[in-house]
């Protein structure tokens, strides 16, 4: 039952940070599924939402070519349970079946990880322990899994399922990312039996156990979302919390050599994504209004700059340059990928020089947000008015250091 309870009030959380998304699920169901749904409706050229057909797996609908972003390196995205990647005008799916979600690259660009939702059927005792009673169940359960850059050579690197003398049962195996080292896995699991609570865990890269990082929870609602920093010493998460009895999520930080943890000050935001440098974070902030896309101090977690204010932007990840932020846009039930182009100014604030869209069929995995690997960077470290290194924008101009 814990895990079951710590489940329960991670989806809770989830539940509440959406706020207005309404995300329709369209995919397989069960740990890791993609849940696809729609696509961003509304906007120039985009045909409304109750006249379009049914996506077709293998195509997508995207603006034309001087209307889209040429993507720096490639953004791995999930499209009805298959793996997709963009780069330069071109789109490439990468896997097929449906099963997919969750995509990170490998720090060298050559592999990527992700997620893969299994169908088992079985027959396992009523209740867990009343063996004179058998009934069938059908488990959909997480598996990790690695395939090339090219989608070739698909293999396991973990599957969630175990067996005991009570039946069949699975773990959680949730938003796995690689250390810039290639060697371990960050994730969101309940262990090896399924017995504890849903928080952050290391593994081998290469597969082998999960090993919690023991670190504290607010009232057993759990952590998701890790992500390595740069030089591999931090992981960034979501830390699901509780105030005045409404579930709030907040952005913590943990040393990975002492386990220290430090929670960022202000609370509703989540799913953070390093910058190149390590210094900031760009993460979601959900309001009543529902979510937008942030830039974080990672030291202290002030927010230094709102990129977004529609309430249906989320899934934000930094490019390799630090120049562009990739993120998930809602419209209805309709999800798209988008890329905005960030320029810093010399008084350390920021601006949002351009935004466009990679698709324009609103086909989108609300569970998968992007992954982009490419160079570093192709500018000069800039250096923001306290003399800290920061982000570099297009032109070589800081990035944000206070809000715009």
């Amino acid at each position: 039952m814990a895990p079951i309870i710590a489940l329960v009030a991670l989806l809770v959380a989830g539940i509440v940070s959406l706020n207005l998304l309404a995300v329709t699920s369209a995919g397989p169901t069960g740990p890791g599924s993609s849940g696809g749904g729609g696509g961003v409706g509304g906007g120039s050229g985009v045909p409304p939402i109750a006249n379009r057909p049914t996506p077709d797996p293998s195509v997508i609908i995207t603006p034309p070519p001087e209307d889209r972003p040429e993507v720096e390196g490639s953004i791995l995205f999930g499209r009805t349970g298959d793996i997709w990647a963009a780069s330069g005008l071109d789109l490439t799916q990468l896997s097929m079946g449906g099963t997919d979600s969750a995509p990170t690259w490998a720090p060298d660009g050559a592999a990527i990880y992700f997620l893969e939702t299994r169908e088992t059927r079985t027959r396992s005792p009523v209740g867990g322990t009343d063996t004179s009673h058998l009934a069938h169940y059908t488990l959909y359960h997480p598996a990790i899994v690695r395939m090339a850059a090219d989608g070739a050579g698909r293999e396991e690197i973990k599957d969630g399922i175990f067996r005991t003398a009570g039946g069949e049962w699975f773990s959680w195996l949730l938003s796995p990312d690689v250390s810039p080292d290639g060697e371990t896995l960050a994730l969101a699991s309940d262990g090896e039996t399924g017995t504890g609570e849903v928080a952050i865990s290391l593994m081998p890269a290469e597969g082998g156990e999960t090993e919690t990082m023991g670190l504290r929870q607010a009232a057993g609602l759990g952590h998701s979302d890790p992500e390595w920093s740069p030089d591999g010493t931090r992981i960034a998460f979501t830390f699901h919390a509780e105030e005045a009895g409404q579930a709030e999520s907040r952005i913590g930080v943990v040393t990975v050599a002492d386990g220290d943890l430090r929670l960022l000050r202000g609370r509703g935001y989540a799913s953070p994504s390093w910058s190149p440098d390590g210094t900031r974070l760009v993460a979601e902030r959900s309001t009543p209004n529902g979510r937008d896309v942030v830039i974080l101090d990672a030291e202290e977690g002030g927010e230094l700059a709102r990129l977004t204010d529609d309430g249906r932007s989320f899934g934000p990840t930094f490019s390799p340059n630090g120049s562009q932020v990739a993120y998930l846009h809602l419209d209805g039930p309709a999800i798209d990928l988008r890329v905005m182009t960030l320029a810093g100014r010399t008084d350390g604030s920021i601006d949002v020089l351009e935004v466009k869209a990679i698709t324009d069929d609103g086909s989108l995995d609300a569970g998968s947000p992007p992954s982009w690997w490419g160079t570093r960077s192709t500018v000069p470290p800039a250096t923001g008015p306290s003399g800290a290194p920061s982000a570099p924008g297009p032109s070589g101009a800081p990035s944000a250091s206070r809000a715009p």
